[in-house]
């Protein structure tokens, strides 16, 4: 018998921001990056802002705070770093 419960959990932009190692802009100085393959499913530059995650539980909270609060978000992975990312424009202030 497979059991399952819902887990609600308070979080906030602190918080987001403390579930990532890095964050930097995300621009047209990456293409050569992206062209060279440095990550996987990467399109376009509409989303600007690019944060780093350390664990794979993170970054899904991280998507699961984005999806919440309506904002939009793309998970790839770095090759390079061997991390998972997120493009977004949400930028916590």
């Amino acid at each position: 018998m497979k059991l399952q419960s819902a887990v609600t959990i308070e979080m906030n932009a602190d918080d987001f921001e403390m579930m990532s190692n890095c964050r930097m802009d995300f621009n047209n100085d990456w293409y050569e990056q992206v062209k060279d393959g440095r990550f996987d499913d990467v399109v376009g530059y509409d989303l600007k802002t690019i944060y780093w995650f350390d664990n794979r539980l993170s970054v899904i909270m991280a998507e699961a705070f984005l999806r919440s609060i309506g904002w939009k978000y793309h998970r790839a992975y770095d090759r390079y770093l061997e991390q998972d990312v997120l493009l977004t424009n949400y930028v916590v202030a």
